[in-house]
């Protein structure tokens, strides 16, 4: 399975420096620095090392010049831009390429769940589901993406919004985007969060749906394209 999904050109290929803090990364492209807007917020120490071979975009607005978009890996891109994976989740719901999610569509962005904001409302022919994507990008035991690469109270929190949706009879559904080429597929990282697996298999308990999808991208030219290649990798979530 190969969908694709989202181009984005023209893009750069550069080469990571060094992360400076949460947003910004130097990176090196056509011999020259610059900074670069790094969106997501894990630690990705396995992706952003010196030497590894980034793809960036150039931004219109803003203080930084660039924008990164993912990291060369076993000949394809992970995917790290967290806007970048919503923008291919929400594609692929247009091409009804993911089974079992047939025929939703978007209701509502960012919908108000207790104290939280989760990502969507989608309205199904089976009624409303309401979504929390969560970003793996941390390769762990035999080939499992895992999240998170370190503590999250807010990834916590929403977990616990859907807890109490389903609890109160709503579809909740929790969507991991396993943004790295070929991952075996998904399982919690422990030591990111010794509490998340327990918490998992928690909200699979009182009827939260979880699921795991396999997103990556392929360079040709100067265009990034991301590709859907599984529309539901293994979930495993016991002795995590």
């Amino acid at each position: 399975m190969s969908i694709e999904l989202i181009s984005l050109s023209p893009i750069l290929k550069c080469f990571i420096i060094d992360r400076i803090n949460r947003f910004t990364v130097r990176v090196k492209c056509f011999g020259s620095e610059y900074l670069a807007l790094n969106t997501n917020t894990g630690r990705l120490n396995n992706l952003l090392t010196p030497g590894r071979v980034a793809y960036c975009i150039r931004k219109c607005s803003g203080k930084l010049p660039l924008r990164l978009l993912g990291i060369e890996m076993s000949g394809e891109v992970a995917v790290t831009d967290i806007y970048i994976q919503m923008k291919s989740f929400e594609k692929a719901l247009v091409l009804n390429s993911i089974p079992w999610l047939l025929n939703c569509v978007i209701k509502r962005r960012n919908p108000v769940v207790g104290s939280s904001r989760l990502d969507y409302l989608l309205k199904c022919l089976e009624g409303e589901v309401w979504v929390e994507v969560k970003s793996a990008l941390l390769l762990h035991g035999e080939n499992y993406a895992g999240y998170p690469d370190c503590l999250s109270l807010r990834g916590r929190r929403h977990i616990r919004e859907l807890i109490e949706l389903a609890s109160n009879g709503r579809k909740a559904l929790l969507v991991f985007i396993v943004a790295l080429p070929s991952a075996s597929g998904f399982k919690p990282y422990t030591k990111g969060d010794p509490d998340m697996p327990s918490l998992l298999r928690t909200a699979l308990e009182h009827g939260v749906s979880i699921k795991a999808i396999g997103l990556s991208g392929v360079v040709k030219g100067n265009t990034l394209t991301t590709v859907l290649w599984d529309s539901e990798l293994p979930v495993i979530l016991s002795n995590a």
